[in-house]
């Protein structure tokens, strides 16, 4: 192994090192406001609790989406909520066929509710 080689193997290995530590658009937000995002889920679970067996279009934050057949839409998935935990709603959804699909997410990824 000549020091070319060897120099092209560490260097590949740092590449992947920095990328895999940085951190992403979201850790930076969170770090920025802590205190704002414990409030807002909370204060999402409890709009959601009440819309449980309701129908509703549950906006979608712009890093998560769903596939566009559950919802017309990337940024919004449309249909009736189920279940809301802690952490998690639990959403039945329709595609564009008629069949229905259960969708279970992260509150984090949900950014408001619309009717």
């Amino acid at each position: 192994m000549d020091v070319f080689d060897a120099f092209s193997m560490i260097t590949f290995v740092l590449i992947i090192y920095i990328m895999c530590a940085m951190p992403t658009k979201k850790d930076m937000r969170r770090l920025a406001q802590p205190e704002a995002e414990g409030r807002r889920q909370e204060g999402l679970r409890d709009l959601l609790r009440e819309r449980v067996g309701m129908s509703c279009r549950l906006c979608l934050s712009e890093a998560h989406s769903t596939p566009s057949a559950l919802s017309g839409s990337v940024m919004e998935l449309v249909g009736r909520v189920v279940d809301v935990d802690d952490e998690w709603v639990l959403v039945e959804a329709s595609d564009k066929k008629g069949c229905r699909r259960l969708v279970a997410m992260r509150l984090d990824q949900v950014a408001g509710i619309s009717e």
